[in-house]
């Protein structure tokens, strides 16, 4: 795990954070809209350029100090410093920020921006301890990291456990009037083997566990100590095409690709049923999903015409279809895909490579079918993923289309969400008809936990919160 917020891409960590950071906003429970957090209310300017946010009085870290302006001036700079972190693209936009007072901090923007507020949401946006970073340096600091949290870290040993105690300085009540959290402490135990973590919930040794293999669940629920939980994801699972090799590099295949594919079987057999046919790039759970695209409906015959019009009417041989070694979910969908376009000509080559060598082949642009891929929101906002998809890097597809980066650009600096939707709905209109990549599936998060646990909480952008769960024993 890397508990440095401003470093990590792994879902492992981004989806623990709120548990211990927090941004001067958040994201609601619903997944919907953006709520106040360490900022208990802002004031935007006239022109949309200044943001004017007032921190809630009395909030203190985890180590009692209290929570200032320089502080998140501090935090907010060093998110947004492009030397200092990998999502400093979320702030790109910011020009200044400024405290006004303690209590006070001002941010000028550099254009008026409709999902500001979404970025100053997001995991890298959490607020530090400005003068306990500097005297412990960061290295150490990041290995016992203080926030305002309802939990702090008391021990993290190296891929083996987090441990959280009750932050007894908390903030935030719950709904019967109470101080949040209401355990007294987690521990967090990292167990590789997906299918051993259900057996320890079923033995007691767990009071729960996340991501279960799907595979299970029927079983499990037949236990009646314990309970699956299927919340609402943005979770979306595709094949990525490079367009730059044939045969991708006709829009025929592509299409034919798409609709030769039996999606409903697809979900039963890779995810045992719980699961959705994805019929935009968008997840459904997501802001701006357009949801008047049909998608491509399982169509044999189509997909055999579309063949025989295509610049490839024999087929073709050879194709590489590059999963994740030891990544069962990607080898069985790349499986049953690769019999699937048999059936239109299209012969493919399942081969697995070690997780480095995937993403460094991506991301030189030299993937011929990355099969099995997904992509979960991590802000709320579809800015980030639309343009990943359709503008830059486009998937790394080598696909590119003038009207989309049009829509792009002009959708950032609309300020009318519905105006900036409707943009958005068309970019993946426009997706889907060059089928840019395979459409699959969206799928639920699943939690598994005993029965004592209540109150726990899954959003759809994947955090596990736990500051108003408690055990009934």
């Amino acid at each position: 795990m890397n508990l440095d917020p401003v470093w990590t891409d792994s879902n492992v960590d981004v989806w623990i954070y709120p548990n211990y950071y927090e941004p001067l906003v958040r994201v609601n429970r619903e997944g919907t809209a953006i709520e106040p957090a360490l900022a208990e209310s802002w004031d935007i300017s006239d022109d949309g350029l200044v943001y004017t946010f007032h921190l809630r009085p009395g909030v203190k870290f985890h180590d009692g100090s209290l929570l200032k302006a320089s502080d998140v001036v501090w935090s907010l700079d060093r998110a947004r410093d492009p030397e200092a972190g990998i999502w400093s693209w979320s702030l790109e936009n910011v020009d200044k920020i400024e405290a006004v007072d303690d209590s006070t901090v001002e941010i000028t923007l550099k254009a008026p921006s409709s999902n500001f507020l979404s970025m100053m949401g997001l995991f890298n946006a959490s607020i530090l301890p400005q003068k306990v970073v500097e005297e412990m340096g960061e290295e150490e600091f990041f290995k016992h990291p203080i926030g305002t949290g309802p939990f702090k870290v008391t021990e993290y040993v190296v891929s083996d456990y987090l441990e959280f105690e009750k932050n007894p300085y908390y903030w935030e009540l719950g709904a019967d009037g109470e101080p949040l959290p209401y355990l007294d402490g987690i521990k967090i135990v990292q167990v590789p083997e997906g299918s051993t973590r259900p057996l320890q919930v079923q033995s007691g040794d767990m009071d729960a566990t996340d991501t279960i293999p799907f595979s299970m669940i029927s079983e499990l629920e037949a236990n009646p100590n314990i309970a699956v939980q299927l919340w609402p994801s943005t979770i979306t699972y595709y094949v990525f095409l490079n367009h730059r090799k044939p045969p991708m590099d006709d829009v025929k295949v592509r299409l034919a690709m798409n609709y030769a594919i039996d999606k409903q079987a697809l979900i039963d057999t890779a995810v045992f049923g719980y699961g959705e046919e994805a019929t935009s790039f968008r997840p459904k759970a997501g802001v701006c999903w357009n949801s008047d695209l049909e998608g491509f409906p399982y169509d044999l015959e189509k997909a055999k015409q579309l063949m025989a019009e295509s610049n490839y009417p024999d087929g073709y041989k050879g194709l590489e279809a590059a999963v994740m070694a030891g990544n069962v979910m990607q080898r069985d969908i790349a499986t049953i895909v690769k019999e699937m376009w048999a059936k239109i000509g299209i012969e493919a080559d399942v081969q697995e490579f070690e997780g480095a060598m995937i993403r460094e082949r991506y991301y030189q642009d030299d993937q011929t079918v990355m099969c099995g891929w997904s992509w979960t929101d991590d802000v709320l906002d579809a800015q980030q993923q639309e343009e990943y998809f359709a503008v830059s890097p486009a998937l790394h597809s080598g696909w590119q289309n003038d009207r989309v980066t049009e829509l792009a650009q002009a959708a950032v600096l609309e300020l009318d969400q519905d105006k900036r939707c409707e943009m958005y709905e068309e970019i993946q209109k426009i997706f889907n008809e060059e089928a840019v990549a395979v459409l699959l599936f969206h799928a639920p998060f699943n939690v598994l936990v005993r029965n004592e646990v209540k109150g726990f909480s899954q959003i759809p952008l994947g955090w596990l919160i736990w500051k108003e769960t408690w055990l009934d024993r």
